[in-house]
């Protein structure tokens, strides 16, 4: 895991950690690495605290150049000897069989990457259209699904594959996000499987800094930023038609112009905001595309 002046939140991942089950398959060797990213090793007295107590062995490092892209190469690079590498965010707390159902949704499909289940968990009581629209649920599949791209709030990823691809995680999504997708794209198009498990979950927390209309809307607004950045990203032969996906941003815009107002008179606030999330969606596609980006993780969010 990487991480960045989240004391309590690291503390508690790590804790969780300690819980890990395996009921499907033999224990395996476990080796967990922290990678820093403040200079000042703000973390180091947290996990001193738990190294000593852990079931299994700690690692704790630096990587002083800020982006969470560096932070994650430092951490696969301590990884180096690991057969599978397995990320978590540390503002989650993992599920006891969080990494047994990772490990085995792999063995029976033979997957190079398995993607799990994030669950929201709010602190303090959000409003009430941030729970009714479902703004902080990630995406569900099927286990064993094959999916588009992955994301390392909670994924296991076959070393091997990263063998061959640079950095892994390219630094120009340092402090934007989405160097992740664009890995995950990336493996994909050169013929790496990609599977859902929704049985392996985390739970996520959601401070109050997140749980308002600004931060949805401009959390809508990076994805779209990275969506097209990570397209832009990719090697010509891998990289699918700009001009579509522009096209098809301006008529998404178009579209949900014309419908925000009759919406929130016939259908509600919760369907109003859905629609003005689609629409930052795609202004950041097409700004995007201008060679724009949003640096969402310049701010802390949560302890």
């Amino acid at each position: 895991m990487i991480t960045y002046k989240r004391p309590k939140g690291l503390h508690r991942c790590l804790q969780s950690l300690q819980l890990l089950q395996f009921r499907l398959s033999s224990t395996p060797h476990i080796s967990i690495f922290v990678v820093d990213n403040d200079p000042s090793a703000s973390a180091q007295p947290i996990v001193q605290q738990l190294q000593t107590l852990s079931k299994w062995p700690i690692t704790y490092d630096v990587e002083p150049i800020r982006g969470i892209s560096y932070a994650r190469n430092r951490a696969v690079s301590l990884a180096k000897d690991c057969d599978f590498i397995a990320f978590i965010d540390d503002d989650e707390y993992a599920d006891p069989f969080w990494l047994d159902e990772l490990l085995e949704t792999q063995r029976l499909h033979n997957a190079d990457v398995v993607a799990g289940s994030v669950i929201p968990e709010f602190e303090g009581k959000p409003p009430a259209w941030v729970v009714d629209g479902g703004f902080f649920e990630k995406r569900w599949a099927k286990t064993g699904e094959e999916i588009r791209s992955a994301h390392t709030a909670n994924v296991l990823i076959r070393r091997q594959v990263l063998a061959g691809v640079e950095g892994p995680f390219d630094p120009r999504f340092a402090l934007t996000g989405g160097s992740d997708t664009l890995l995950s794209l990336r493996l994909k198009r050169t013929g790496s499987k990609i599977v859902w498990c929704e049985r392996s979950v985390v739970w996520e927390s959601i401070p109050p800094s997140r749980s308002n209309f600004s931060w949805v809307i401009r959390r809508a607004y990076r994805i779209g930023n990275t969506r097209v950045r990570c397209e832009k990203a990719l090697p010509p032969n891998l990289r699918r038609s700009m001009r579509s996906l522009v096209m098809g941003a301006g008529f998404t815009l178009l579209r949900e112009s014309l419908k925000l107002a009759p919406s929130l008179l016939l259908q509600g606030k919760v369907r109003a905001i859905k629609r003005l999330t689609w629409m930052a969606t795609a202004c950041e596609i097409i700004t995007g595309f201008l060679g724009i980006g949003y640096e969402e993780y310049r701010q802390i969010h949560g302890s």
